[in-house]
């Protein structure tokens, strides 16, 4: 017990000070936030590391995911303003690392954290998209599937079912399904632009299914949101869930 108060003690102030000195958000920092100190950034990487390193001697999973994820968030927003090109990369390495720790466990335990996977993996899409490259939006473009799960509607059962505020809790995951929603098709279009770039290259007629695939789930993901247009209206907060859902789902099916 004494462990994981001084565990929850020490991740909460690698939060604050990450918020004081950073304010809130994922977005990476630029040239105007060059001016930390190594203090001030030992200040914020040490009680996380200290509480990470504490939840996992004690086998609190949950808990170790949690600062996972939190540390994750503090490296996405330093990675960009590191005095030398090693420390850039180190920085960024480490923060897809971190995250993908916090994935691996969320992804397996969504039931009641429906709402910290869906964020944790629109903060992964978030760095992906600062990095350039067609293999960081097709892994932007996966992370968005991956959240088809926590719009289903035995997801939607149990959280309205064990939350003390019901109503708060559809209101925010309807606002996270409309995050998801813009996300994914804007990071399909993106890569339908690469694709039709990539097209447009002297290619062998036999990767002619391969080049068109984005364009086929971009069109595909188009029809099955035409086709939810009836969940989603109305007032009920459900039926934009399960419209998501609708979406997901057939993006899911039409890739794999």
């Amino acid at each position: 017990m004494v462990s994981g108060e001084l565990a929850a003690t020490l991740l909460v102030s690698g939060v604050r000070r990450r918020q004081a000195l950073l304010g809130g958000g994922s977005a990476p920092l630029f040239l105007q936030n060059m001016r930390l100190s190594p203090g001030e950034t030992r200040s914020m990487i040490e009680p996380m590391e200290r509480a990470l390193n504490i939840y996992e001697q004690i086998g609190n999973h949950h808990q170790a995911a949690n600062t996972h994820y939190q540390y994750a968030l503090l490296l996405s927003r330093l990675w960009t303003c590191q005095r030398d090109e090693a420390m850039t990369r180190d920085k960024l390495s480490a923060a897809f690392e971190h995250y993908g720790k916090a994935h691996a466990y969320f992804v397996g335990a969504i039931r009641g954290n429906e709402q910290t996977f869906v964020l944790l993996c629109l903060d992964i899409c978030n760095l992906y998209s600062t990095v350039s490259g067609e293999e960081c939006l097709r892994q932007s473009f996966l992370r968005c599937l991956d959240t088809v799960a926590a719009f289903s509607k035995e997801s939607i059962e149990f959280g309205c079912s064990n939350q003390a505020n019901p109503d708060e809790w559809r209101r925010t995951m309807t606002t996270l399904a409309s995050s998801v929603e813009d996300r994914v098709f804007k990071t399909l279009r993106c890569l339908v632009k690469m694709e039709e770039s990539a097209a447009s290259t002297h290619q062998q007629e036999s990767d002619k299914k391969q080049r068109t695939m984005f364009r086929d789930l971009y069109r595909l993901a188009l029809s099955a949101k035409m086709s939810a247009v009836t969940l989603a209206d109305g007032e009920d907060g459900e039926k934009k869930l399960l419209a998501i859902h609708k979406i997901l789902t057939a993006l899911r099916e039409g890739y794999y």
